[in-house]
């Protein structure tokens, strides 16, 4: 059997898909009514320009922070993993994934 980060190694992301997932979270953002200050204090950051970047498609929400941005954005986690992989952010889908084979949490 192929391991699925063998499977999904050849996908990449483009600037175009980078952007969209930054709408989404710009979304998910705005939706609750949050500045970016605000949202990068929920989570634990310094300052907003990571919270920029993220937005603008330049950066991508490391894997090991989606549950603090999940609690911050009053989102379900799968749900900004789910918005990651549509711009193949491959590292957090792999993250959820392949976590609840890791820890036996399949549901």
């Amino acid at each position: 059997m192929m391991d699925i980060s063998e499977l999904l190694s050849g996908v990449e992301s483009n600037a175009e898909t980078k952007a969209e997932f930054g709408h989404f979270m710009k979304d998910a953002r705005r939706n609750i009514g949050l500045t970016q200050q605000q949202l990068a204090n929920r989570t634990g950051l310094n300052n907003a320009s990571f919270i920029a970047a993220i937005e603008s498609g330049k950066s991508r929400l490391p894997a090991e922070r989606l549950e603090l941005f999940a609690e911050a954005l009053e989102l379900e986690a799968r749900d900004i993993a789910w918005a990651s992989i549509k711009g193949w952010d491959m590292d957090t889908f792999l993250s959820v994934v392949t976590e609840p084979f890791r820890t036996g949490k399949q549901s």
